[in-house]
This record gives C-alpha cells, structure tokens and sequence, in this order.
C-alpha cells in the first residue's frame, strides 16, 4: 500500500489527531446553534421595570406593548391598549361618559388621539423618536423617552379644544420587538401625566449570528489571499479553477452580508473594522491570482517555444 501524501490521497480511517480536530469542530458548531437558538425568542425579549400594581386604583389603565423597532429612522412603534378601571367614566352601557383625548410627546413631537364620549375606548399606534446609532450594529442601543398625558376635553364654538381635567391611569406592559430586548421603564404611581422610558438593545442571538457571520466571511477571504500568496510565490501550482473561485468571492461577500439580520446601511462601524478589509482581500486574492495564471502561462508558452525550437 502507497504511502499518503498530498499527491497520492489514499483511503484510511482517521488519526487520533484527527479525530480531536473533527471533535473541536464539531464543538465550535454545536456551541454557535446553542448560542443562536438557545437565546431566540421569535417575539423579543421583554424587561418591564416598575408599573402599577394591582391594588392599585385610577380612572383608566393603559398597556404598553412596543411592536416595531427602526433602528436606522431612529424611531419606534408602541401600542397603548387603554381599559376603564372606574365605572365612573362610563356611561351605563359602558361607553365614555366624557371626551378623552391622550397626548404622546417623544423627541420626534407629540401625537394627539381622541375618544369622543359615546364611543368606546380603543387603543393607539404611536411612533416615537429614539437615540441611538445604528453605526455600532450589532451591539447598537437606542432609547425613547415618552411624556404621556390623559384628559377630558370639550370642542369650543370656535373649533378649538378646552381641557377639562386630568384623567389618571396605571400602565403595565406585555409583548417585545422580535430581534430585540426591550426594556420598559414605567411610573409605579398613579397621575394624569406619566414618563415612560423605553431602551432596545440587539437581542443576544442576534449578535452571535452577525458575528459568526461576519467570521465566516473573513475566513473565506483569508484563505482566499492565502492561496493567492501561494501561487504567487510559486509555492503552488496555479490552478485554472482558482480563478472563477476568487472571482466569485467578489459576488459572494457581499452577499453573505446581506444575510445579518436587520443589517445595517454601508459604512457601518462593521464595514470600517472587517467587512472592507475582507472586500479588500478578496480583490487582492483574485488579482494575484489573475498576476499568477499570466505569469505562469506565459512562461509555459515560452517552455513550448523552446521545446518546438529544438524539434525542428
């Protein structure tokens, strides 16, 4: 039986060498779908710091459940779903007894929703501005800070809005953005006027997934210039098939990109620190690459030359 060589690969059951590197990636594997799936939850995390409780008594409670996260608008969706905690706003066939208009300011401006009196009591979209920069993907954080007010109004002969008086509410909270932990800071006293905070912050999964990702994409670049030194230096016979394989790269890479979640505008902190030097060492892969098949055909033309020279 010959024996194995890179030239002359032979059949044969696997070294203990080789078993303890096929045991370390199968761990790296099993740890990275651990890390990924392990911490999804396909609704988002939610964290709700203080809140009302159930003792607690006020004219109307409100439910905070935020349902979308803009990471590059800087903006968020909140639902507030608003109940009657006392009877005394409803008319006897619990229906508003008075008009209640809900004001929500955010940094991005205020939002007015009413509820005529006669009418049942609803709920309200609201999108509020948020800090944050999305630039740092995928360990970005963007806050909200919402000022949320309820009162009774009366319309004027004029056509403008009188208010009438506060209402007070207690808020809980339910629900999460998906891809996302949120956390929710509410008031744990009850007024006609209430600051809500609101923080997102990438869920965990998230961040494992974009970084392996990322990773990924910098191994196959990696290699890619590695082999391209290779032939280079005429350490490595040029191949002809090298050349569709680094040419490829260049279509690839920026599509495996693509594949983050959410990801982020071009020139994000990824691209400054990875993402652009792997774009470069695929370019730099394919053009050595390119340098080496001209090289080395030209000087298996010349050998050719030579050979028919001395023929003739």
């Amino acid at each position: 039986m010959s024996t194995p060589s890179p030239l002359a690969p032979v059949p044969r059951s696997l070294s203990t060498r080789g078993w303890i590197a096929l045991g370390l990636v199968l761990a790296l594997i099993v740890l990275a779908y651990v890390l990924v799936a392990r911490f999804y939850n396909a609704e988002g995390g939610i964290k709700v710091t203080g809140g009302s409780t159930a003792t607690q008594s006020a004219e109307l409670s409100v439910s905070v459940e935020p349902l979308a996260m803009d990471a590059l608008g800087n903006n968020a969706t909140l639902r507030l779903v608003f109940d009657a905690e006392d009877s005394s706003v409803l008319n006897s066939d619990g229906r508003l007894a008075k008009n209640v208009r809900v004001t929500i300011s955010s940094p991005d401006g205020s939002q007015e929703f009413k509820f005529p009196a006669g009418t049942l009591l609803g709920r309200a979209e609201a999108l509020v501005g948020t800090n944050g920069e999305v630039a740092t993907y995928p360990f970005d954080s963007h806050d909200a800070v919402v000022a949320l007010v309820i009162d009774t109004y009366e319309r004027q002969s004029d056509g403008t809005f009188l208010s009438q008086g506060g209402v007070t509410f207690k808020t809980t909270a339910t629900g999460g953005v998906n891809g996302w932990d949120t956390e929710l800071i509410l008031p744990d006293t009850i007024s006609d006027g209430a600051i809500l905070g609101a923080n997102f912050q990438r869920a965990f999964s998230t961040q494992v997934f974009a970084v392996l990702m990322i990773s990924l994409g910098l191994i196959l670049a990696a290699l890619s210039l590695f082999v391209g030194i290779l032939v280079t230096t005429n350490r490595r016979k040029m191949e002809v098939a090298l050349l569709p394989w680094t040419a490829g790269l260049l279509f690839a890479l920026p599509l495996l990109r693509s594949y983050l979640p959410n990801s982020p505008p071009i020139g994000a902190s990824i691209d400054i620190y990875v993402y652009l030097w792997v774009i470069a060492m695929a370019v730099s892969a394919a053009v050595l690459v390119i340098f080496s098949w001209m090289r080395q055909g030209r000087a298996q033309l010349e050998m050719n030359e030579q050979v028919n020279s001395r023929a003739s």
